[in-house]
């Protein structure tokens, strides 16, 4: 587990918005102490800058330079995008073994938005065409086959949404762990959401949070 700095925490005292740095510990601990290892491997989580460099148009060979040491990234299942817009967090799973239930078996892009966004469909090729450019980097893409709205389709999920300016982090790591715990029942079963979602677990995963960098900073001081 990396070392998160104790200058950190403020970030996440209540009515604060989650910084980077917060965010990137937590999908850390998610994938070290949540996920079994047979899960694990079938999980890639990007860097929360990843998303900020494909929504600026970096050349398509520096986005890929991301993943050059992750093996295997076609054949996970899931891969995860955290998406920070200005000031605002969501984040995207590239479904490559299907969502099932309410969407497809096929492959498809979710994205989850506790303040009801939309996911832009020139962002979303762009998207598309960096795993177009991971596949030909990989030697996995031949002729004509690329992605495109058909064959790798993007759905805006119904999930609980955020009723203040600032809670959007927290909904974000909500979902996130409540999608690598309870996939595939909890991709499309908006009642589920809900259940594990109220104003009261909202504000103790602050706290939550909070309690395990604290604990893990003193035990990394041991």
């Amino acid at each position: 587990m990396p070392f998160l700095r104790i200058d950190a925490s403020p970030t996440l005292l209540r009515e604060q918005l989650l910084n980077d740095n917060v965010i990137e510990f937590y999908m850390r601990y998610l994938t070290s102490h949540l996920l079994p290892e047979a899960d694990r491997q079938r999980c890639h989580f990007y860097n929360t800058f990843f998303f900020e460099k494909l929504h600026a148009n970096s050349p398509l060979k520096d986005l890929i330079r991301w993943t050059r040491s992750v093996r295997s990234l076609f054949q996970k299942d899931f891969l995860f995008i955290p998406v920070h817009c200005g000031h605002h967090w969501s984040f995207l799973v590239v479904c490559l073994c299907g969502a099932g239930g309410y969407f497809r078996e096929a492959p498809c892009v979710l994205h989850l938005d506790s303040f009801g966004g939309t996911f832009g469909a020139v962002t979303a090729a762009r998207l598309r065409a960096y795993l177009d450019a991971e596949r030909e980097a990989r030697g996995e893409r031949s002729g004509g086959d690329r992605f495109n709205e058909g064959n790798l389709p993007l759905y805006d999920v119904r999930v609980p949404q955020q009723r203040n300016s600032f809670d959007c982090g927290v909904f974000m790591l909500c979902f996130l762990r409540l999608f690598v715990v309870l996939w595939p029942r909890a991709i499309a079963d908006f009642a589920m959401w809900e259940q594990y979602m109220g104003a009261g677990d909202l504000l103790n995963a602050r706290f939550d949070i909070q309690r395990l960098i604290l604990t893990l900073s003193v035990e990394q001081h041991v």
